[in-house]
């Protein structure tokens, strides 16, 4: 009895919103062992302050809110992340899994815990999967109507497999590369079309004091990276010597191909 009294006030506590922030986030530190679990927490919230008027962004997780102190306990912890989508699972079944502005507000409160960093991916297909019929009131219905959110992490996680995979292909190259151009290379990925590129002829071959050379010359569409960065260490010692020898002038520093770049601009 003594036990759950005492369970009774730190819940009521922690919903009353005397502390809130970093001051919340000490006083739950401060509880120790005897601090109700993460999935009681959240759900007396909920039942205390929501009520029957959720807030579908949940802006109770918000740092400066219940937020700084719920990280801590849930961080790294997918067992801890499972019990914040019990609370909610549980919590939208009291209220009548309702709609608000047309999607069911589990659905929206799921994206908000994925948003404030109470609930990874991993923990979202845990909780999916369980079975447990201690945590099956409102279940089914909580799949059902959460189909749009996992198809929608599904998707996310497949785009960052891919683009690990891309990194990892181009890594060898990157590793290789002198600094300058790695700083480059990691800068622009992905964000350039196109790019002026200087050939190793240049070194063996200057311009004419009064030939007219035309802006944009040896520009390549879509630069394949991978073959362009092969030979930068070359070409950005043959685009110093060729800076320092023209770029005094006061030009532009362009030049015209002449036919020769290995990249077979015309």
């Amino acid at each position: 009895a003594k036990a759950a009294a005492l369970e009774s006030k730190l819940l009521d506590e922690f919903a009353s919103g005397n502390k809130l922030g970093e001051d919340l986030q000490q006083w739950c530190s401060d509880q120790g062992s005897v601090l109700p679990t993460v999935e009681k927490l959240i759900f007396h919230l909920l039942s205390t302050k929501e009520q029957k008027n959720p807030d579908p962004n949940c802006a109770w997780a918000e740092a400066d809110n219940y937020g700084a102190a719920l990280v801590p306990l849930v961080e790294d912890d997918a067992d801890a992340q499972m019990q914040v989508l019990w609370a909610l699972q549980k919590y939208c079944e009291t209220i009548g899994f309702p709609k608000i502005n047309d999607e069911y507000v589990v659905q929206a409160m799921f994206r908000s815990m994925y948003r404030c960093d109470l609930a990874e991916p991993g923990a979202f297909d845990l909780w999916k999967e369980d079975e447990s019929e201690e945590n099956s009131r409102g279940k089914m219905k909580a799949v059902i109507q959460t189909m749009d959110w996992f198809t929608w992490l599904e998707e996310d996680d497949d785009s960052e497999e891919e683009e690990e995979e891309e990194e990892e292909e181009r890594a060898p190259i990157f590793e290789t590369l002198p600094a300058p151009i790695a700083d480059i290379y990691f800068r622009t990925t992905r964000l350039m079309n196109a790019m002026c590129v200087v050939d190793t002829m240049v070194a063996k071959k200057t311009l004419d004091d009064d030939e007219v050379v035309d802006p944009g010359a040896c520009v390549i569409q879509q630069t394949d990276w991978d073959m362009l960065l092969r030979g930068a260490q070359v070409k950005l010692a043959a685009f110093r010597k060729f800076e320092s020898e023209h770029f005094e002038q006061g030009n532009d520093l362009t030049f015209r191909c002449r036919g020769v770049c290995s990249f077979g601009c015309k």
